[in-house]
């Protein structure tokens, strides 16, 4: 997605983390819900996505054009006409990067 220029993709891998109903170490499950889990990075995964969220525009009075909207309205209009709306087999992102190598 980043090679073929989608905007507003983001990504991060957090090397320890766990999901609800994970075993732990002493043998119970966790419990999960969207703690902060004393500080480790994981743990602070719900504000980056608010972070990103916001940043997005989603978080403006409704009516209001968001920052995601614009950005993909400026990215579909960079695609030829006959790439618009392509399908082979992998949706939107396979066909934008079809778009991004065939230039």
């Amino acid at each position: 997605m980043l090679n073929a220029g989608i905007p507003n993709v983001e990504i991060r891998i957090y090397g320890d983390g766990r999901h609800p109903g994970d075993a732990l170490p002493d043998g119970s499950r966790m419990s999960g819900g969207l703690t902060h889990r004393n500080g480790i990075p994981f743990g602070t995964w719900q504000d980056r996505y608010m972070d990103w969220f916001r940043d997005l525009g989603f978080l403006q009075k409704p009516g209001v054009e968001t920052k995601a909207a614009k950005d993909i309205t400026a990215f579909l209009s960079q695609l030829r006409p006959h790439e618009f709306g392509r399908r082979s087999g992998g949706g939107a992102a396979t066909n934008a990067q079809d778009s991004a190598v065939s230039k």
